[in-house]
């Protein structure tokens, strides 16, 4: 087992977290150490991109509120918020599918940035128990995913060799 391989697997991992486990099993490792490993991965990206995306709302949510200050004092009509068709869908679909949902479809479909960003713009105020969520569906998804690519792995590796 190369080290370098794993350290890129784990790396991988809080990227995109669907495509992962090929790249666990060409690293040398064994089924559990992909989930393992690909869990640990995951960890690492929700973590990171869910708390930068809070950061840069937060900061966002500060110059707007400065913003607004400073035409209030210049006499200036404040901001208006514009509802697109666009907004309104995002919101329906926040709506449709709650934090729930949200957690246990868009962590293996949408990359784990993507994801930690919706969860810090819709569900911030959840606070443990959306991670604890965005945990348990990283662990369920993990084992999931490795046991699929366990399953065809070596048909897929097969399949792409003889195009």
């Amino acid at each position: 087992m190369n080290v370098w391989a794993v350290i890129g697997f784990v790396l991988w991992s809080a990227f995109k977290f669907l495509v992962a486990p090929p790249f666990g099993f060409e690293a040398g490792l064994n089924f559990f150490g992909v989930v393992l490993w690909m869990f640990i991965g995951g960890v690492i990206g929700i973590t990171t991109f869910y708390n930068l995306s809070a950061w840069i709302f937060e900061r966002a949510r500060k110059k707007r509120l400065e913003r607004r200050l400073e035409l209030q004092d210049k006499g200036l009509p404040n901001d208006v918020k514009i509802f697109t068709s666009r907004n309104k869908k995002i919101v329906r679909l926040k709506h449709k599918l709650g934090m729930y949902g949200v957690v246990f479809l868009a962590l293996p479909i949408i990359s784990l940035p993507i994801t930690g960003l919706i969860c810090a713009k819709f569900f911030k105020h959840e606070g443990k128990k959306l991670y604890v969520s965005l945990l348990i569906s990283l662990a369920l998804w993990s084992f999931l995913l490795t046991g699929f690519f366990e399953l065809f792995y070596h048909d897929l590796r097969e399949w792409i060799s003889n195009l």
